[in-house]
């Protein structure tokens, strides 16, 4: 599993190589900020889907899942963990447990 300050750093390496935005902190709220709309979003969940090798199916794409760097890894943190059959519990922002 990788740990979710790893995937705050690449969700913010796609942000700045794949969809060339600058997010100030990992609690930045892109959509209020104006940095993310539709088109940059579709680019961003390619950029995931691509980095961390999983299709993310449209049902499970909500607005609030995207809304900040550290939204987004927890989502993928969890995606992944569901994937490979973990359950994840997010007791504080970036700090998870799972019941193996």
């Amino acid at each position: 599993m990788i740990e979710v300050d790893k995937i705050q750093g690449l969700i913010t390496n796609i942000l700045v190589g794949k969809v060339y935005l600058k997010v100030p902190s990992p609690t930045t709220d892109l959509m209020k900020a104006g940095l993310l709309d539709s088109i940059t979003l579709v680019e961003l969940i390619v950029g995931i889907e691509e980095q961390f090798g999983i299709q993310v199916p449209l049902e499970e794409i909500e607005i609030d899942h995207f809304r900040s760097v550290e939204a987004i890894a927890d989502f993928v943190s969890s995606y992944l963990a569901r994937e490979s059959g973990k359950q994840v519990y997010p007791h504080r922002l970036n700090n998870w447990e799972t019941d193996r």
